[in-house]
Order: C-alpha cells, then structure tokens, then sequence
C-alpha cells in the first residue's frame, strides 16, 4: 500500500544503501518468526505468551529497523522513516547531508531521513579526514559551475556526469566500499547532482512542494504489537 507521497516520486531511480540496523532487523525478525514456529508447532497453549511477545517483537523490528529507506525517485528523494513518508521533488532541494540522519534542506526546512545514518564512530573518522560534519553539500555554483569538488574529491565523477553504464560501474563499486566515508559522499553528490539537474533542465517534472504522508501500514503493525503485549501479559 503506497502513501501519496510514494505516488508522488514516480519512477524509482536509485536506491540508497540501508544502514546496518537493517541488516540487524532482518536477524531479529528471521529469529522472532523461529520462535513463533517453534511455539506453534511444539505446545501452541502453553507457549502462547511467548509467541505473542516474538509476534509484538517482529512487528515493532519491521517498523524501527527494516522499514526505513532512502531513494532517488524521478521527481525527487523518497525518505521512507518508521511512521512517515517525506517526498522532496529535486526543485527544492537546497543542500543535503548525512549525519545521524540523511538531511535533505530546502528553503523552508530541513527534512530528515531515517534510512540512511552515519554513527558516532563514522563521523570522528571523517573529522580525522579533515571532513567536518557541520557542512552540508549545496546545490549551486561552488559544486556544479566549476566542477571541482565533484572532478577532484569524488571517484564519482563520470557518475556525477551521465546515467550510463559507468554511473552504474561507479555505484556498484562504491557500495562494496566499507572503510571511510565515502559512500555517504557519493550519496551527498549524487542527490546534488540530480537537484542541479532537475533545476537545469526545462523538461523536468515541475512539482514544488514536499509531501509528508503517514503510512498506514507500519501503524497498524504497531497497534497488533501493542495487543500482542497486551495479551501475553494478560495470560
């Protein structure tokens, strides 16, 4: 079940990297559906507190850990977060940044994406690289005009330049990268290049306004987590 601002995207162009707690959600989630197996098929009753608890526990991994997601859609970001989805068409988009969370900036605020986090650790190794976190990437001149931070700090410039096959060589080897930053400073440029072109180009989708849409879905799945709670502790 899409939200609005799902459907407002359009087209999916380039999914982000998910950060580790995915991979974390997905262990949790493959050991809490083991558990619910292993109750059923052995003493469904006597068991039945139990499964309730790795019911509730698999609904509320799938909402704070797998769920949230960042992308590049054919209108603009795509930040699917716990409750929320936030749609900014790439017209708007002044600057981005990946700290705690992905931060995409227009004129009026400063939207956050839980789908792609840097930890504490990731961002004093930046600093030690001479990357100061306060700085977001802009759109405008100083990145595009000249070209120089994309041509000289980013093994990403023929990314940065086309949408062929050696955009598509760049991403694959970047997201095999681990050490550094560098994957978060590809995203960072990648979202800039993909607003200045938009701004750029007069063929462009012409939507001006960010969507913010709650999702139903992972709601209700909070609500069957809290009857399951409810439940278990009842028995």
């Amino acid at each position: 079940m899409r939200t609005t601002a799902a459907l407002d995207a359009g087209r999916l162009r380039e999914k982000f990297a998910a950060p580790a707690g995915r991979y974390l959600g997905f262990i949790v989630l493959v050991a809490a559906v083991a558990t619910i197996l292993f109750g059923v098929t052995t003493d469904a009753r006597g068991s039945l507190p139990v499964t309730l608890f790795a019911v509730a526990f698999a609904l509320l991994t799938w909402v704070v850990l797998i769920r949230p997601s960042a992308a590049a859609h054919e209108n603009g970001v795509l930040l699917t977060n716990m409750l929320r989805d936030v749609f900014v068409p790439w017209q708007i988009i002044r600057a981005c940044r990946v700290s705690q969370t992905l931060q995409i900036v227009t004129e009026q605020r400063t939207y956050h994406g839980l789908g792609m986090t840097k930890s504490a650790r990731q961002q004093r190794r930046e600093f030690r690289r001479g990357r100061p976190g306060a700085d977001k990437v802009p759109i405008g001149p100083t990145l595009f005009g000249v070209g120089h931070l994309i041509s000289t700090t980013s093994p990403f410039r023929r990314g940065a330049e086309d949408d062929g096959g050696a955009q598509d060589a760049a991403i694959s080897r970047v997201k095999q990268e681990q050490e550094g930053g560098s994957y978060f400073e590809y995203t960072e440029q990648r979202i800039s290049v993909l607003a200045h072109s938009a701004l750029a180009s007069t063929t462009a989708p012409t939507k001006t306004a960010a969507r913010v849409s709650w999702a139903l879905l992972p709601a209700l799945a909070l609500v069957g987590a809290a009857v399951c709670i409810a439940l278990a502790i009842a028995l």
